[in-house]
Order: C-alpha cells, then sequence, then structure tokens
C-alpha cells in the first residue's frame, strides 16, 4: 500500500510539474503574441500616420480653397479608430479562448489517463 500511495503521489506531482510547465508555456506564447501583436499594432499606427501625412500633404499642395476637418468628419475617423482597436480586442480575445480551450483539453486527457492507470492498479 506504500508503494502505490508513493507512485500515486509522484504522477500527481509529475502531473502538477506539466501542468506548470504548459501554465508557463501558454503565459510565455501569451506574452511573446502581445509584444509581437504591439510591435505590429505600432508598425500598423506609423503607416496610418504616414498615410494620413501624405494625403494632407497632397491636399495642401492642390490649389483651392482649404477645407479644415470637420467635427463630424472628425468624429467619424475617431469612432473608425475605436471600432478598430475594438475588432482587435475581438480578436485577442478569441484567440485567448483557444488556448485556454486546448489547456483544458490537455488536463482532461491527462485526468483520463491518470484514471485509467488507477483503474489497472486496483485490480491487480
Amino acid at each position: 500500500m506504500g508503494v502505490h500511495r508513493r507512485n500515486k503521489s509522484q504522477l500527481m506531482l509529475i502531473v502538477f510539474i506539466f501542468i506548470a510547465i504548459v501554465v508557463g508555456l501558454v503565459n510565455t506564447e501569451e506574452s511573446s503574441k502581445k509584444a509581437h501583436d504591439d510591435g505590429v499594432l505600432e508598425k500598423l499606427a506609423s503607416m496610418i500616420a504616414e498615410k494620413e501625412i501624405a494625403a494632407y500633404k497632397l491636399k495642401s499642395s492642390l490649389p483651392g480653397p482649404k477645407k479644415e476637418e470637420t467635427e463630424v468628419e472628425r468624429a467619424e475617423r475617431v469612432n473608425r479608430g475605436f471600432e478598430r482597436m475594438i475588432q482587435m480586442v475581438n480578436v485577442l480575445g478569441q484567440v485567448d479562448n483557444f488556448i485556454s480551450d486546448r489547456t483544458k483539453s490537455i488536463v482532461r486527457k491527462l485526468n483520463a489517463l491518470y484514471d485509467v492507470e488507477e483503474k489497472e492498479k486496483s485490480r491487480g
């Protein structure tokens, strides 16, 4: 009985360590993904800013009366920016759900494997 209890505790320790490793990998992947996403967002923001500056320069170089941005146009532009940010947050939420589901699936499989081993040991 003592050997069985020791094997069970060793198996539980291994499972715990494995779960800790998986969680660590998921957290590392999320942080690297976040850092990558932040870099992509910064590049995207700089590209948009460059395009807006180029469009403004082109607009200001054209002959004719200069038209400043109205409050409605500014509000529409700000709303588009917020919509883009909300879309990005939704995508990141979906990625988080996917990683969580995969982790839960791995834990369930490990639990099933552990249960099968327990049943075999209890028979023998």
